[in-house]
């Protein structure tokens, strides 16, 4: 579809710069092979009549007795001028019809030379100005006028063709424009098309990849993911592909480890019921010896203290029962004493 889009737009710029050549080469002929042949045919009219002027001018400057004497030379330059233009006329390009009328032309004009203006400078030469006078009004206007028939005949061809030639462009340019224009209308139409079909060909998988999207961040891993062509969005769907597959991945692992850390979380709960269980049962154990240990204590304790008073209320009898021996003693020694 782009390759015929840009057929398209190719076919229509050549068109155009066909259709330009085409209209520049047409001026050009218009402008090389019709007016400037007019402009030569007017300029040999002008020059001839110039020379018609001249001996008109000499033949009444003559009988005033003016000089006259360079009316041969101008009419002589007149004359070379005169060639020249043809030649550069003839040398343009001319129609069948141009080159017949052409021949009738030169044939007059020669007449008008040869009959007209070279023996009206004869006349002039000879110094018979009234003889030129009438040989200019009855013998060289005549053969002008019938020159000028010819000349005027030429014109009428260039101008028809000139006309031909603009008519010609014109069609060309109306044949052109029209195909172009088609050919735009049809490269909008194919590019709206182009258009419509890539919007299809984005939105369509587009829409899928938004989905898939949507279902893993929902926490769906199983999607299936058609790839159908290696574009930009096959490629983002080969990425959202091995993401989706390294996400699962991922979960599985965490449950996994969710799994094995709740399991260690129960048997640590057990392992700490069971713990506080024996504890509990020590502890209670504990406690009851204590208890009895006190008890226990507390009999020795009274037994102490009973021991100790019979040991005191024995030691204080012995005490005084020595006391009293040692008394005894000491007054046996007196006496014993007080005999020696």
């Amino acid at each position: 579809m782009t390759a015929c889009l840009a057929g398209f737009m190719l076919i229509i710029g050549a068109i155009g710069m066909s259709g330009g050549r085409s209209a520049n080469i047409q001026l050009q002929s218009v402008y090389y092979d019709r007016l400037v042949p007019l402009s030569e045919i007017a300029e040999i009219g002008d020059h001839m009549q110039a020379n018609i002027l001249l001996l008109y001018g000499a033949a009444v400057d003559g009988k005033a007795g003016k000089p006259v004497s360079e009316i041969a030379s101008a009419v002589s330059a007149n004359i070379s001028a005169i060639s020249a233009a043809w030649q550069r006329y003839v040398s343009s390009a001319q129609t069948p019809e141009s080159k017949i009328l052409a021949e009738s032309y030169i044939a007059k004009r020669r007449a008008y030379v040869e009959d007209g203006l070279k023996a009206g400078l004869a006349m002039l030469a000879a110094g018979k100005f009234d003889e030129l006078s009438q040989h200019v009004a009855q013998k060289v206007n005549p053969l002008f006028v019938a020159a000028k028939k010819e000349a005027d005949k030429l014109v009428g061809i260039q101008i028809a063709e000139a006309k031909t030639s603009f008519e010609s462009a014109q069609t060309s340019y109306t044949i052109n424009s029209v195909i172009s224009i088609c050919m735009l209308l049809a490269g909008i139409v194919l590019g709206g098309l182009l258009g419509l079909v890539t919007i299809r060909a984005i939105s369509k998988p587009l829409d899928r990849l938004i989905g898939l999207l949507q279902r893993i961040a929902q926490g769906e891993f199983n999607n299936r993911v058609v790839i159908e062509r290696d574009d930009e969005v096959g490629i983002a769907l080969r990425h959202l592909q091995a993401m989706q597959a390294k996400l699962g991945f991922d979960g599985e692992v965490r449950r996994f480890e969710e799994a094995r850390r709740h399991r260690r979380t129960q048997r640590v709960e057990e392992l700490t019921q069971t713990f506080d269980a024996e504890i509990t049962s020590i502890m209670r154990t504990v406690a009851s010896a204590s208890t009895e240990l006190q008890a226990t204590a507390s009999s020795m304790t009274a037994t102490a203290e009973e021991t100790s008073n019979q040991a005191y209320s024995r030691c204080s009898g012995n005490r005084r029962s020595l006391n009293e021996r040692a008394d005894r003693s000491r007054r046996v020694g007196g006496i014993g004493q007080l005999r020696n």
